[in-house]
């Protein structure tokens, strides 16, 4: 059963050690549009096409990745408050030590010349940092029903998403613009994706994407 469900198998069907097969793959192919995104963006200036793939990847990877982010958040409130600490605990240094190691790189192998600042994430660092605010504010988002908090944030969201003026220190435009699909993942319920399963759902969602 297992072997013949692999790819579709729905978010129930996990391994001895509780993975989601389901969950695995779709972060696999998730991690390689946020590859093939990276890639384009050198030829979207001079390639209409590679700016079509650019902009069509970029409408859904990262919402994709920050969804299911949130989902395995479910049972981050359940746990004992030393473990609450634990987890943005571990991003903190997960976060320094790989932006000391970026900004290494690019000073003494790429030789790019820049004003170093821990505050100031260093290419896709900034999701690290959204994550670590994310679990910060999840003991305060989770006292809400989700029908109160979720159209709250989407507003949040678009209007520092329309502000010029919001800076990128510690990546706070990126926080609160990703933060309704973080939470939108955490309190979805998890026989949606049984519901994606059905082919009428795959069908539509094709002619989502090309339109």
């Amino acid at each position: 059963m297992i072997k013949d469900n692999f790819f579709f198998a729905p978010s129930q069907l996990k391994d001895e050690k509780g993975r989601s097969y389901y969950l695995d793959n779709a972060k696999f192919f998730l991690i390689f549009f946020v590859v093939l995104a990276h890639a384009s963006s050198p030829l979207k200036s001079s390639h209409s096409t590679m700016y079509a793939l650019w902009y069509l990847l970029n409408t859904f990877h990262m919402p994709a990745f920050i969804f299911i982010s949130g989902y395995l958040a479910k049972n981050y409130l359940k746990k004992t408050p030393v473990q609450q600490v634990q987890r943005p605990f571990t991003y903190m240094i997960l976060y320094i030590c790989a932006q000391v190691s970026v900004s290494v790189f690019e000073k003494l192998v790429l030789h790019h010349e820049f004003s170093y600042s821990i505050f100031y994430a260093r290419s896709s660092l900034w999701f690290l940092v959204c994550l670590i605010f994310w679990y910060l504010f999840l003991p305060f988002f989770g006292r809400f029903r989700a029908g109160v908090i979720l159209p709250a944030v989407f507003l949040l969201g678009l209007a520092v998403g329309y502000d010029t003026t919001v800076g990128n220190d510690l990546s706070f435009s990126r926080v609160v613009v990703h933060l309704p699909f973080f939470l939108l993942g955490y309190y979805i319920d998890p026989k949606i994706f049984v519901f994606l399963k059905k082919k009428w759902v795959k069908v539509l969602s094709l002619f989502i994407i090309a339109g």
